[in-house]
């Protein structure tokens, strides 16, 4: 089980007790890394607008023009300045890394969830999606008093080497995790 960004931010949402020991223990020195998308897209409401969203053909998708593009347009670079934010309200960390999410094994079988987001014919449609969020959402978001780098890591892992994936082809195996790790490696170095 995953949170998500949408119960984090707006008049309901919540830092987990995880966020709350994360702010209050950051400091001047540290590197905060976020990962962006995974579970916003798979949970609840996320997954009705994905489900939408995905039926819609990539071209649409990927110049801005796709319906239900701007809801997670607003979420992601709306919600992740107020959720970093939330974050940095004691102390701002050195560097923030925002890690856009990677392309998911587009082979065919096994993940229902996949199957009905039509992943398994048409991948190209939530890659164009995830692709269009980092250009219009992960790379506009403002926050004071920090440097940030942006990383798209669907150029890091993008879906065709097997030897990345696990068998249920979204979670990372042992050498695709070594290949995040690295990116985010020089990141931080850089």
């Amino acid at each position: 089980a995953g949170s998500t960004l949408g119960g984090r931010v707006g008049p309901d949402g919540k830092l987990t007790p995880q966020d709350r020991v994360l702010r209050d223990r950051m400091s001047e020195d540290d590197v905060l890394i976020v990962s962006v998308g995974g579970n916003d897209f798979g949970r609840w409401p996320g997954v009705i607008h994905m489900a939408a969203l995905v039926l819609q053909d990539s071209t649409k998708i990927l110049t801005g023009q796709a319906s239900g593009l701007q809801h997670f347009v607003t979420l992601f670079r709306d919600g992740m300045a107020e959720y970093i934010g939330k974050l940095m309200s004691k102390r701002k960390p050195n560097k923030v890394i925002f890690s856009m999410q990677y392309y998911l094994r587009e082979a065919p079988g096994g993940n229902k969830l996949l199957r009905y987001a039509n992943y398994d014919k048409h991948p190209d449609r939530l890659q164009a999606v995830i692709e269009r969020l980092f250009i219009d959402a992960i790379t506009k978001i403002k926050l004071n008093g920090t440097s940030m780098r942006f990383v798209p890591m669907y150029r890091t892992l993008d879906g065709t080497n097997a030897d990345d994936y696990l068998p249920d082809r979204v979670h990372l195996s042992e050498e695709g995790g070594r290949k995040m790790a690295q990116t985010l490696s020089q990141e931080i170095a850089g």
